[in-house]
């Protein structure tokens, strides 16, 4: 069943014990509080919207079955112990997003999930802007706690059954605590020593294209660690050119002497 333009799903502060089944949406809004072991069956949307509240919207015990989107924005959302299964999603931004204990298989497209939110403080300001010139009421205690949290919990989840496409664990998501696709992919978990001593390695190349091509990959990795993220999810198949291949396997070599 095709539902087009904008639809929303809930209202209530929650959801219990539902199943939403076989439907078609351009867009779909969770709009309650709270969703727990609600079930969402072959549902195909082009954009998902959840956390767009005053507050956080919580997804507890809820399962994601055959769900197909191709823009997936969760905002001030958390999700608990939900399972996503044979999912194809397009595209996810997660920067407001906690995740803990869920469970995926089937196909992550594009995503980047947040160790902690960028500039909170900021985005409390221009708020706080928006609803004064816009007449809208002020912000909430619950609204503010969201936005200004210093850390997006995100540990327990099982991400071995699904395929991930360019997927980034960024500003300090703790990898350790995930289970990561095994298949073409290499895990740094302290990336600034490996990453310097391939740097070392790759100042002696002869080759100058192939040097600036490593260096250049070496600088957007090292940019990921200074930002917060000392452990790294890398696809090594994401980087092209002879270069590229040279330097992960300079890096895999590393790893083995590590």
């Amino acid at each position: 069943m095709k539902v087009p333009t904008v639809s929303s799903i809930g209202g209530e502060d929650e959801l219990t014990d539902q199943t939403f089944s076989r439907l078609s949406f351009d867009q779909l809004n969770l709009a309650a509080l709270s969703f727990v072991r609600c079930r969402f069956e072959r549902i195909i949307v082009g954009s998902l919207v959840t956390g767009y509240l005053d507050g956080i919207t919580y997804l507890r015990d809820c399962v994601f079955d055959n769900f197909k989107v191709k823009s997936l924005s969760t905002g001030y959302s958390r999700f608990e112990n939900c399972v996503f299964k044979n999912a194809s999603i397009g595209e996810w931004h997660a920067e407001y997003t906690e995740l803990v204990d869920c469970e995926f298989s089937g196909k992550l497209k594009r995503a980047i999930f947040y160790g902690r939110p960028h500039n909170p403080r900021g985005r409390v300001e221009a708020d706080a802007k928006h609803r004064s010139l816009h007449g809208l009421p002020p912000q909430s205690d619950a609204y503010r706690d969201a936005v200004l949290r210093e850390r997006n919990e995100f540990s327990g989840n099982d991400f071995s059954r699904a395929v991930f496409s360019d997927v980034e664990f960024v500003k300090g998501v703790d990898l350790s605590k995930q289970r990561l696709p095994e298949e073409g992919r290499l895990v740094l978990y302290d990336a600034e020593p490996i990453l310097r001593a391939a740097a070392d390695d790759v100042s002696h190349w002869n080759d100058g294209n192939e040097k600036s091509k490593a260096e250049f990959i070496l600088e957007r990795l090292l940019g990921r660690v200074n930002d917060g993220q000392s452990q790294l999810y890398v696809v090594p198949s994401k980087w092209s050119g002879s270069g590229a291949d040279k330097l992960f396997d300079t890096i895999r070599r590393l790893l083995g002497d590590a």
